[in-house]
């Protein structure tokens, strides 16, 4: 229903009790008292009538408002911007892969690491009709309301693929070991499981993929993936690894949108029909940890060019399908 279930349940009881107003004061007059029905002289007072609009009236606003504090009960992040958004259905865009596809996969999409940013980016790939894959760090993501209500808004144009748990890394002395890089198939499973309960408790989207952070991952993890049904990923071929990135982290520093659409122009050539381009909301920001309109420009230019080629933005999940249509 329109209001959710408790709402609309409510809502289709106070128009029977209208209803049953408006017909009332007929059937009495057809009962009791025929020759009055027809006659021209109408009592002022309508009790009935008052009444019918009085619980109306009353229940709709109590229907409203126990369906907003239930919610607000199950999900304490709730705020009056998230229930707006049960009124607005969300615009999902039309995708359809095609030769020469493209994802961009948004990786540490997390609470408050550069939510700011990462909802600018989500933002504009959307309203550049792009769909975006958000690579989901789900640990304590319910307490960033502003993220959480965006995703919840935009969720049909944004694929929730699961990036680690919380993205811990291990220093082995110079050597950084990625969270998923070393772990047991037993551990991995665990870590799996919390970190989809996580994002299922706030979300209604389906999970397929999984990144591993650091872009490692063991094969005993690996293999813990089955277990849920996730793919790695890259269109669910069995590997895991990006295509092209925004940053060179060699040399840190940006990578040119120019040089990003090379790159997947090569892809392509080699006979590949996906490129994944990685981003990371931190590539675009400045020592302050703010947004650097410069770089920014550059993730702007990347969407514009992107729309001017003949790429189809897609998810992984579109992939998926397609692969497992064949």
């Amino acid at each position: 229903m329109f209001f959710g279930p408790i709402t609309g349940l409510s809502f289709i009881i106070s128009l029977l009790v209208l209803l049953v107003g408006l017909i009332i004061r007929p059937l009495v007059f057809i009962v009791s008292k025929p020759a009055k029905l027809f006659s021209p002289v109408r009592k002022k007072n309508k009790p009935l009538m008052a009444a019918a609009l009085i619980v109306f009236t009353f229940t709709l606003y109590a229907s409203v408002t126990t369906f907003v504090i239930v919610e607000t009960a199950k999900h304490p992040r709730t705020t009056m911007l998230a229930f707006a958004s049960t009124f607005i259905p969300c615009d999902e865009l039309y995708v359809s892969p095609s030769e020469h596809n493209v994802i961009l996969r948004l990786d540490d999409v997390q609470a408050y690491g550069w939510s700011d940013v990462s909802i600018r980016m989500m933002d504009d790939a959307i309203s550049n009709d792009m769909p975006i894959v958000a690579g989901i760090i789900p640990k304590d993501l319910a307490e960033d309301k502003k993220l959480v209500n965006f995703l919840e808004r935009e969720s049909c144009n944004i694929e929730f693929a699961l990036h680690g748990y919380d993205h811990g890394a291990i220093s082995d002395f110079d050597e950084v070991i990625g969270e998923f890089e070393a772990l047991t198939y037993e551990v991995a499973s665990e870590k799996l499981k919390i970190g989809i309960d996580e994002i299922e408790k706030d979300f209604n989207n389906n999970i397929t993929t999984f990144i591993p952070p650091q872009n490692r991952i063991s094969l005993e993890a690996t293999a813990a993936l089955e277990e849920y049904n996730l793919y790695l990923s890259k269109s669910g071929k069995g590997y895991y690894d990006y295509d092209a990135k925004t940053w060179n982290y060699d040399d840190n520093e940006p990578i040119s949108a120019t040089e990003v659409m090379k790159t997947c122009d090569t892809v392509f050539k080699n006979g590949d029909n996906l490129c994944v381009i990685m981003l990371h909301p931190q590539d675009f920001i400045d020592e302050e940890g703010k947004i650097d309109e410069e770089k920014y420009s550059e993730y702007k230019k990347l969407l514009s060019l992107i729309n001017l080629s003949d790429f189809s933005t897609v998810r992984f999940s579109d992939m998926i399908a397609l692969h497992s249509s064949k």
